[in-house]
């Protein structure tokens, strides 16, 4: 198994199966979804089957994210990717045991989370504050190439790390770095 903090594995069928946000899987679920709060929305739905559904597709775009990053983070390393064989989420899910559905739907979530995990944030100065842009994959792709990375680099990156690797940009154009607290603030909690 390859080892990314942004990648969770499943269990399905005795066989693990990583599962990463990319900047592509954010796009598809946008594409599925309509939005992440459209998203949210269908998840927490009142019909178990439309919920079912929803985490189904959530899934297969999020398993689909997993090998993509696997494929390329192998790629980089000079590696052949070590991956189960495709699983067809979509149209074999009602194989799948009980425990192994909600496994599924746990690492759904986590990955998710740990997708969208960021390390870094950035306040941009005052002057910039006003043109604020909503990142999107284009976006995400203009400011992965002005990193040195491939169309594929981009689209299989976590959106957490892009969006690190952004905001550590702005603060080396001068933008000030976020910050939660210090020692001193740990040491008060006493």
């Amino acid at each position: 198994m390859m080892s990314d903090n942004r990648i969770v594995y499943a269990e399905l069928m005795g066989q693990q199966y990583p599962m990463c946000l990319t900047v592509s899987a954010d796009a598809l679920i946008v594409e599925e979804f309509g939005s992440m709060q459209e998203m949210w929305a269908a998840l927490k739905g009142e019909h178990a089957a439309d919920v079912v559904d929803a985490y189904v597709g959530f899934s297969a775009i999020l398993l689909e994210g997993g090998r993509d990053r696997v494929n390329t983070l192998a790629k980089l390393q000079g590696e052949a990717p070590a991956l189960p064989p495709v699983f067809n989420l979509r149209e074999n899910w009602g194989i799948l045991t009980k425990p192994e559905l909600e496994g599924l739907t746990n690492a759904a979530l986590r990955a998710f989370v740990a997708g969208r995990s960021r390390t870094v944030e950035a306040v941009p100065p005052k002057k910039a504050r006003s043109h604020a842009v909503s990142l999107n994959t284009a976006w995400y792709l203009y400011y992965g190439r002005q990193f040195g990375m491939t169309r594929a680099e981009v689209l299989s990156c976590p959106v957490g790390e892009l969006r690190d690797m952004i905001a550590c940009l702005q603060i080396s154009n001068g933008a000030e770095p976020v910050v939660y607290g210090d020692v001193d603030d740990l040491a008060a909690i006493r």
